[in-house]
């Protein structure tokens, strides 16, 4: 009997070791777990937060197409505090493609009009988002009343924008001049006439457009910020330049990226560069449409 208590009292003995032994080995696990999501943190942060950053922007968009006035203004509170944050790489391209079309829908035209703005100065060099921010900038100012000052961002869009955004930028150009001169026929349809035949022939210009003075000055420190001579760096000034009004020189600094690019795949690419810079110069697209056919030859010969 003595010696049956004897082994039953080692076990229970040998039992509580091993549950022991089993809670040690939890906490060396549970250490070990949280030193690797510290270095991963401190190496990856991105890789953190993405998931987080993934939830806020679902949010804001669901806010944002939802009717509640109070969730809107929720989500737009929560926008402007994230541009005040270090700049998250998708936020620029979530506000220009996803938020700023459901902005404008519901008429919170001033928010729009400033993110617009705050994004491409954010992301000057992605040439098709800076394009479709400054149409909704132009978008925005129009549904405000701020009549002249859309027509100077109309002008900005012109210079700016990819060769097939070309129509929308001259249709809002002619909505602006109809809205700062309603009396002004004449001068618009010489706007009309001008755009038609600069699209026909060579050496038209577009006198209208000349009279169109932009304000360069929210512009100018990212000019003068951008010094890289990275591909992205000069075709990223080179838009500022364009939308600065400052077109010669935009047009030097495109046909330097250019130049300085001798990778096959991206020739098209920077003649089209080159080729938006060309039609801000002139102000109709003539050449500038000339001198994207003689490219697209060119590298149908270099089999690209």
């Amino acid at each position: 009997m003595e010696s049956r208590c004897d082994a039953r009292a080692l076990v229970q003995k040998r039992q509580c070791a091993l549950r022991g032994d089993d809670d040690e080995m939890k906490s060396r696990w549970w250490q070990i777990g949280c030193a690797v999501a510290i270095a991963v943190a401190r190496v990856y942060p991105s890789a953190v937060w993405a998931k987080h950053k993934r939830g806020e922007y679902a949010w804001i968009t669901a806010a944002l197409s939802d009717s509640s006035t109070a969730r809107q203004s929720q989500a737009i509170k929560l926008i402007n505090e994230l541009t005040r944050r270090p700049a998250h790489y998708a936020l620029p391209y979530r506000i220009g493609y996803n938020w700023l079309p459901l902005l404008l829908r519901d008429g919170h035209d001033a928010t729009a009009a400033k993110l617009a703005r705050h994004t491409i100065l954010q992301e000057p060099g992605a040439t098709v988002l800076v394009g479709l921010c400054q149409t909704a900038r132009v978008e925005a100012l129009l549904a405000l009343g701020k009549n002249r000052a859309a027509l100077r961002n109309a002008r900005s869009l012109f210079n700016v924008c990819p060769l097939g955004q070309t129509e929308t930028a001259l249709l809002l150009l002619q909505k602006c001049l109809q809205r700062v001169y309603p009396h002004g026929r004449k001068l618009i349809h010489l706007f009309i006439r001008e755009q038609i035949s600069g699209a026909a022939k060579a050496g038209v210009s577009c006198k209208v457009l000349s009279l169109i003075k932009i304000n360069a000055k929210p512009y100018d420190a990212e000019i003068n910020n951008l010094h890289g001579t990275t591909q992205w760096a000069l075709v990223a000034k080179g838009n500022m330049l364009l939308m600065a009004g400052r077109v010669n020189r935009a047009l030097g600094q495109m046909k330097l990226a250019e130049a300085l690019d001798d990778n096959p795949a991206h020739y098209l690419t920077n003649a089209t560069n080159v080729a938006r810079a060309i039609k801000a110069v002139d102000g109709t697209v003539y050449r500038a449409n000339q001198y994207m056919l003689t490219a697209a030859h060119r590298a149908a010969l270099l089999g690209q």
